[in-house]
């Protein structure tokens, strides 16, 4: 996927409900909260909290609501987040409207998430706020860097081809030993001269 978005287009391709069709709880809260996709007193403590809600789309609104807002009145908040929802939506915040020198601190906010504990769905989430990050920052260094390749390298291969994709797209970028390896031997045994040997190798 594209490295400078964090919402697939095709998740938010929602089709107008009929008017008989009676709106859905999420629905109506997510239409609340796009009152508030401007500058807005209220909007951080109306939106805020359904940074965490469990539904995508609601998570979603209150993050476009709080970017709406000056930065300075919710940087500070999102680097006190906590909830692991809510700091997923933070880091891509902060990675979209704040400073690259912040980086660090939002890979020590990632660290704090007890990946083994992240259902599917959400590993894919954090991964692709990882991605966010790092097409806006650019590559960490130093212990940064080496404190997001130790996050992630436990965890790759996961078994699930699209999480490994975007797991292994960013250890390579991050340069880590052993996914590097892995797709330099994924490039050669896919080369033509080794399709070739080996399907030859078949046929006798």
């Amino acid at each position: 996927g594209d490295w400078s978005s964090d919402v697939c287009s095709s998740d938010l391709s929602e089709k107008a409900a009929p008017s008989n069709v009676e709106l859905t709880e999420e629905n109506k809260i997510r239409r609340s909260i796009e009152n508030y996709h401007k500058k807005s007193p209220d909007a951080i403590s109306t939106a805020w909290p359904y940074l965490s809600h469990p539904d995508r789309f609601v998570r979603y609104a209150a993050r476009i609501a709080v970017e709406n807002q000056p930065i300075a009145t919710w940087e500070a908040k999102a680097l006190n987040s906590i909830d692991f929802q809510e700091v997923i939506q933070s880091v891509l915040a902060l990675s979209r409207h704040g400073k690259p020198a912040l980086e660090p601190k939002l890979i020590q906010k990632i660290k704090a998430i007890d990946y083994e504990k992240l259902s599917p769905s959400e590993k894919i989430d954090i991964a692709r706020a990882i991605e966010v990050m790092l097409f806006r920052f650019g590559k960490p260094s130093g212990a940064a860097k080496a404190d997001l390749i130790q996050y992630l390298n436990g965890h790759f291969p996961s078994g699930s081809n699209q999480l490994d994709r975007v797991l292994s797209k960013i250890l390579v970028h991050l340069s880590a030993p052993e996914a590097v390896r892995s797709e330099e031997h994924t490039s050669e045994l896919q080369s033509p001269c080794n399709l070739v040997c080996r399907l030859l190798l078949e046929k006798k």
